[in-house]
């Protein structure tokens, strides 16, 4: 995984200075919450890297012939890549998901506690005067996110994806799924999107490679802000 430049060190030093040196609940929930992402993302490269080794062409055509079970493996190698795979976008989306949470601990708009606290329009919309303003919109409507996002949800309220093995790469299903966009006025609005059969492993590179990035950028961009609004209050 291209190296997560979270410095959570610095984005709560950021915050204390903000505060004056006072300790306070917001700095306690800001650091466990950066900690979480840390985490979240050393997670997704685990289950990242352990796909790597174990989806190659040879276990695939081994895993189509019979149930096959690597040496030392207790159960057979489709569970261990399904395991790996939905471990992988659950960790992702929880790590994307949690943003907002953290955001606004960083530059609090609203109650923390508060239901509103998401990627949705409302929430956003408090944010318009900020620099990140932009990148905040754009990370939001991103096609991938909103694909990992359906793909959650559909694991979360329905069924487990089904994902095929075709012998020489695997593939999950068409879905359907609900997507946010931005419509000709640069507001959002929700469609209904059918997601054709997607190469699992192309999906996840994606993710892996552009995705996750994107998302460390746009903390740049919040930590940039925070920089100039402590430069400005000197």
């Amino acid at each position: 995984m291209p190296e997560s430049n979270l410095d959570i060190a610095e984005i709560v030093a950021m915050k204390r200075q903000e505060l004056g040196g006072e300790e306070n609940d917001v700095l306690e929930r800001l650091d466990l919450s950066t900690q979480s992402i840390h985490h979240r993302a050393q997670f997704c490269e685990y289950h990242y890297s352990v796909l790597e080794e174990i989806v190659s062409e040879g276990s695939l055509i081994l895993d189509r012939l019979g149930a096959y079970r690597r040496s030392g493996d207790t159960v057979a190698v489709r569970f261990v890549y399904e395991a790996n795979i939905f471990a992988f976008i659950q960790n992702l989306h929880a790590l994307l998901d949690s943003f907002p949470y953290a955001l606004n601990l960083f530059f609090p708009v609203t109650d923390p506690e508060s239901s509103d606290v998401a990627w949705n329009k409302k929430f956003m919309a408090k944010y318009r005067g900020f620099s990140f303003s932009g990148e905040l919109t754009s990370f939001c409507v991103n096609e991938e996110f909103q694909l990992l996002r359906g793909y959650t949800n559909a694991m979360k309220h329905r069924t487990l994806l089904r994902v095929k093995n075709n012998w020489r790469h695997l593939e999950f299903e068409e879905m359907t799924y609900e997507s946010v966009s931005l419509d000709s006025q640069g507001g959002f609005c929700r469609t209904q999107k059918t997601a054709p059969k997607v190469n699992v492993m192309d999906y996840l590179v994606r993710c892996h490679d552009s995705l996750i990035p994107a998302y460390f950028r746009l903390w740049e961009e919040v930590k940039n802000e925070k920089i100039n609004v402590l430069s400005s209050a000197t």
